[in-house]
């Protein structure tokens, strides 16, 4: 990477929050072991946009040289370390837009983590939300992945973003359906970073709105919280769940290194102390081809790797 100084970026901008050399596991609930040469942290749409059209003018690439970054609960990174991480983390503001007894719509930053608005959500007693417990990441990050469980999922909430292509040359409004989404994806957002969201909740009672965080809780009884891990590994193929693929197919316990397929949940790769991104990665390949010879399916990664074009896809 072309590296860009510290002062660089504070002449470019006052409001930018720089730090360097930053272990890749502050960004990686995985707590991957390499290091990040550079963390930006925009604090406004305004100073984004600056950012993004400085790093158009130098030459950096997206994917290549930087990326936007939340918490990485769905990311590995590569055991080379990467170049420069757009952390959109003080972007986290909550602001009400409407709010009467049937329901609330908020503006919130794409930086706020999914835990800070779901305190605030059972705080208004709305619902619609709960599915998020014990999902590490930001708004940014779920909705780019419309992530979720069969409790619900980011695109039953989301009714508007606001975002940025990656050159910070357009900025768009644009409401949205539950249409504009699919599976574990948004498509309309791969090649903008989103920076605010709109979202609508429905008041409910508080006996409703605790029972909907309980029932999520029981959903993530036998998943393995309590070590590092950037969840589920693998889409879940239609009709069938990869964790039930990979533990018929023998390989629940399976280890590589200090990578682990969980013993309580296939579908996780866990962090048992020092493991490598490697060893994550052979471990998901190892379960990739062993399912497809034995039962023909073919599971699909839903993690994003970082600084690795080899496993890109």
């Amino acid at each position: 990477m072309k590296f860009l100084s510290s002062n660089f970026f504070q002449n470019l901008d006052p409001d930018l929050i720089v730090l360097q050399q930053v272990p890749s596991r502050h960004y990686s609930s995985f707590h991957c072991l390499s290091t990040i040469e550079a963390v930006v942290r925009p604090q406004t749409s305004s100073s984004l946009q600056l950012l993004l059209q400085e790093l158009t003018r130098q030459e950096l690439m997206w994917k290549i040289d930087w990326v936007p970054l939340g918490k990485g609960s769905n990311v590995l990174i590569s055991d080379r370390g990467f170049g420069l991480v757009v952390d959109l983390s003080l972007m986290n503001q909550i602001s009400i837009v409407c709010e009467d007894e049937n329901e609330l719509i908020l503006d919130v930053g794409a930086g706020c983590g999914n835990g800070k608005l779901l305190q605030f959500l059972r705080k208004k007693r709305c619902k619609g939300f709960g599915f998020s417990f014990g999902i590490p990441g930001t708004l940014g990050g779920g909705v780019r992945m419309n992530a979720g469980t069969p409790l619900g999922s980011f695109s039953q909430c989301t009714i508007g973003v606001s975002a940025l292509d990656m050159g910070g040359q357009s900025m768009f409004d644009r409401e949205l359906s539950s249409k504009d989404f699919s599976y574990r994806d948004f498509p309309a957002g791969r090649d903008w970073v989103v920076f605010r969201l709109r979202m609508r909740f429905a008041k409910a009672s508080e006996r409703e709105v605790e029972r909907e965080i309980e029932d999520a809780k029981v959903k993530r009884a036998n998943q393995p919280l309590h070590l590092p891990n950037f969840g589920s590994a693998f889409k879940n193929p239609p009709g069938d769940f990869a964790a039930r693929l990979i533990e018929a197919a023998g390989l629940k316990e399976r280890r590589i290194g200090d990578a682990q397929i969980s013993s309580m949940h296939a579908n996780f790769i866990v962090n048992l102390n020092a493991a490598k991104t490697e060893d994550a990665l052979q471990l998901i390949e190892l379960a990739k081809t062993t399912v497809r010879k034995k039962f023909g399916v073919q599971l699909h990664r839903e993690v994003h790797v970082i600084g690795d074009s080899e496993y890109d896809s």
